[in-house]
């Protein structure tokens, strides 16, 4: 089951010791051309290689030994570069108390005053087959989401399981809507980006791929003064029949939330790893909501895990957002960890050949590999 949870209550540090479970805090920042950035920090990240796995084998390890940090950046609707690096525990902390994470030498802050709050994300990070390194920040101003927990409408959870479930994921809001910047620069290339914000997080004391969910939609949608947060949720025990709900996020901080929505997938696809994804979604109450979901563009493409850049029908000017699809029942399965690892570079410790070819800036990662591959040939590394 999904919880919406005050961000004040949200991620006790007791999840990072509870074996399987997951921890990962969530930003993305997209202007209406569609260049942008999305940085996820975690504990326990489900996607990394042989995380889950391990899980299923009986042999679940603490989120807190697999910290680590992802970057996309965006042009033009397109990926222009990607990292996703794993840390040495000792090398990362979480000041919950300060809401400060130190992962190696990026810092991310999460500063609040009043109704108002201030993230920001000082990367400092090696790019895998080069000296270039990403540095800079990214920076996000908006309103603190708030609800009352006595809201009957906000403290009953949306069921995956049984009923009688203690929810075993929590969702908090806390930048919504917000603006924001992103100052990044890696070698010859800067990204250089204002827009549109949104920060939240997520934890669950259970491993992600047994919360009963088969498949899993989520996004984001910019409308006027407020933000539109959809799920679409494929329970495992009824997978033909999607329970869909979705929350408005104004800038007052107040959460509406409406449940029971009718979702219409519309222009079935499958990726080349044979995931079934969809170019529109139109989601409805028949009554006060109404919200259709193109695809513009996708960012991210693999076997358990789509990333979107999508914008809503039906509306005067729409910016854009961000979508996303996930089969928890997929996530690091043997016939796809290889694939997985190209993308996945671990600070300490063994990493896939092909690596450069998938991180960093894709202007140069033909150069990147040739000389990774060499240094490898020749003993340089």
């Amino acid at each position: 089951m999904i919880r919406v949870t005050h961000q004040r209550e949200a991620l006790d540090e007791s999840l990072l010791d509870r074996s399987g479970g997951f921890a990962w805090w969530y930003l993305d920042l997209m202007n209406d051309w569609g260049d942008g950035a999305v940085v996820i920090w975690s504990f326990g990240l489900p996607f990394l290689p042989g995380y889950t796995s391990a899980t299923r084998r009986g042999e679940a390890v603490r989120p807190r030994e697999r910290p680590s940090l992802n970057v996309a950046l965006y042009r033009g609707g397109e990926l222009d570069f990607y990292l996703l690096q794993e840390y040495e525990p000792d090398n990362v902390t979480w000041d919950r108390d300060d809401d400060r994470w130190v992962f190696d030498r990026s810092v991310i802050t999460s500063h609040r005053q009043g109704d108002r709050g201030r993230l920001d994300v000082e990367l400092d990070c090696d790019i895998p087959g080069s000296s270039d390194r990403l540095e800079g920040c990214v920076s996000l101003e908006g309103r603190t989401a708030t609800h009352d927990p006595s809201d009957p409408s906000l403290a009953d959870s949306v069921e995956t399981g049984s009923p009688d479930d203690e929810p075993s994921h929590d969702w908090s809001p806390r930048l919504v809507p917000a603006e924001g910047r992103v100052d990044l620069k890696c070698g010859n290339e800067s990204y250089d980006v204002e827009g549109r914000a949104y920060h939240d997080c997520n934890g669950g004391a259970d491993p992600f791929h047994e919360l009963g969910i088969d498949r899993w939609i989520w996004g984001r949608a910019p409308r006027g003064d407020s933000e539109i947060v959809y799920y679409g949720l494929w329970p495992e025990s009824e997978p033909q029949t999607p329970r869909c709900f979705a929350f408005r996020l104004d800038r007052s901080g107040h959460i509406e939330r409406f449940d029971d929505l009718e979702l219409d997938c519309q222009g079935k696809r499958r990726n080349p790893a044979g995931l079934k994804w969809f170019e529109h979604l139109a989601i409805s109450d028949g009554r006060t909501f109404d919200l259709e979901i193109d695809r513009r563009s996708i960012v991210d493409n693999g076997p358990f895990y789509m990333r979107f850049v999508t914008e809503e029908r039906n509306v005067d000017r729409a910016s854009a957002g961000v979508g996303e699809l996930i089969r928890p029942g997929r996530i690091d399965l043997a016939r796809h960890r290889p694939f997985v690892r190209m993308r996945h570079h671990r600070k300490q410790g063994d990493n896939s050949m092909w690596l450069p070819l998938f991180s960093g800036s894709q202007s140069d990662r033909i150069g990147r590999l040739v000389r990774h591959v060499g240094g490898e040939v020749l003993g340089w590394s």
